[in-house]
């Protein structure tokens, strides 16, 4: 699978704990999940949104299923405030493939640089 964190909130320490000087807001969320739905579909993918679920480390039983793993996160970083977006094939031969390219297109009419 491949995996897209995003945050909730504008926090300048994420610049340093990701080393970026820039980020994208997406000002549209549900126009971005549907775009990223359709272009997954083009290629015979199947995706996931979801906020993270954070959780402390020394209790795992906050997992009750596969799909649970892919939104869970110590706790330590609960501050964070991370959504995913998953995007799996529906065959796992397409998982040889080590780089896949997904087109959502123009985003510029729901997103904007920030830094």
């Amino acid at each position: 699978y491949y995996l897209m964190s995003f945050t909730s909130v504008y926090d300048t320490k994420l610049f340093a704990e990701f080393r970026a000087d820039t980020c994208v807001e997406i000002i549209n969320e549900v126009e971005f999940g549907s775009r990223l739905d359709r272009a997954l579909k083009v290629i015979d993918w199947k995706g996931l949104l979801g906020a993270v679920k954070y959780f402390d480390p020394q209790k795992l039983g906050a997992i009750s299923s596969n799909e649970d793993i892919l939104f869970l996160k110590s706790n330590q970083y609960a501050w964070q405030q991370e959504f995913r977006a998953v995007a799996f094939p529906f065959c796992k031969e397409d998982l040889k493939e080590k780089r896949k390219t997904i087109e959502i297109g123009d985003l510029s009419d729901i997103a904007q640089f920030v830094k």
